[in-house]
């Protein structure tokens, strides 16, 4: 599930973020989805992981 495109990992290096799995996951969550999930919903899809 951690399909981060490549282009998101770029705009977190460019902001001087680390690319963490952490932030992979959550970013694939939301890629992912075909809806707008508030907090609680992005957790518990990326506990699942």
């Amino acid at each position: 599930m951690n399909a981060v495109p490549d282009e998101i990992n770029d705009m977190l290096r460019d902001a001087g973020m680390r690319v963490t799995q952490q932030r992979r996951t959550v970013i694939a969550a939301y890629v992912q989805s075909h809806d707008h999930p508030r907090v609680h919903k992005v957790y518990a899809r990326t506990s699942l992981i």
